[in-house]
């Protein structure tokens, strides 16, 4: 059975994940397979959408807010995840997540799941099984990031549509294929004057039956705090996950009974 490891800056990971979803390359083939019919005597050419200026400065703004999160030497976020597959119910996914930064400090958590990058180690709990792990430092590489215009040139390249609403001072995107490969549908909404995510959405295609939409995987993820300030300093406390005493480290009061498994 597949796992989902889900970090706390996975869920601003998936808008990063589609920006690059056109760069599926070797996919190709196989979504031509499902575009035209196999003995098909004439190929047809399809007409790429092209998004107007203004639907293409929206992209841009959406853009400008996620990469902003990794400018920011203090960021504060949460809310939830919603995962459905229809294909693998077992793999459904329905939990809250947090995620702080502080210049080097991080910490997240997922449901039962926690880490906390601290100065000199990373912990890790898991509140299922009552599990401490204390392990070195885990190195923090930031992801590549491709030119604006690249990406969303690299969308309309794969066909999408795109489609934009506006309520209140929120703006929703809507990027829609049907024949997608990867990823048939995103859905952003927005504060702009805010700069703050608001919530995002996908459908995921289902390769073993790629063209039943009741089989596509659905993700939803719902930010109700983005501030940028720390709400809650403990989470990056030492303190708080552990404490120093004669013969070592043991569990702080609030882990108490964990047990700890340390490779320091």
């Amino acid at each position: 059975m597949k796992k989902y490891y889900i970090n706390g800056k996975f869920i601003v990971l998936f808008l990063a994940a589609v920006m690059v979803v056109g760069l599926a390359i070797g996919a190709r083939p196989l979504l031509r397979s499902w575009w035209h019919p196999v003995n098909a005597p004439e190929s047809v050419t399809e007409e790429t959408p092209r998004f107007q200026s203004g639907d293409a400065e929206l992209l841009r703004q959406v853009i400008a807010i996620y990469r902003r999160i990794d400018t920011l030497s203090v960021i504060d976020m949460g809310g939830s995840i919603r995962i459905t597959d229809p294909a693998e119910p077992t793999e459904n996914v329905n939990a809250t997540f947090n995620y702080c930064r502080r210049k080097a400090e991080m910490y997240y958590q997922l449901g039962d799941n926690e880490m906390v990058q601290l100065e000199g180690m990373c912990i890790s709990a898991n509140r299922g099984i009552e599990k401490l792990f204390v392990s070195p430092p885990k190195e923090v590489i930031a992801a590549p990031q491709l030119p604006v215009d690249s990406i969303i040139s690299l969308w309309e390249s794969d066909s999408y549509a795109i489609n934009t609403t506006h309520t209140d001072n929120l703006t929703t995107i809507q990027l829609l294929c049907e024949r997608h490969v990867t990823c048939k549908e995103l859905k952003i909404t927005y504060d702009h004057s805010a700069g703050k995510l608001n919530s995002i959405y996908m459908r995921l295609t289902n390769l073993e039956d790629p063209l039943n939409r009741k089989l596509d995987r659905e993700i939803t993820t719902v930010f109700n705090k983005w501030n940028e300030v720390i709400t809650d300093d403990h989470r990056l406390q030492l303190s708080t996950y552990l404490q120093k005493e004669a013969d070592g480290w043991k569990p702080a009061a609030a882990y108490n009974n964990f047990r700890l498994i340390s490779t320091l």
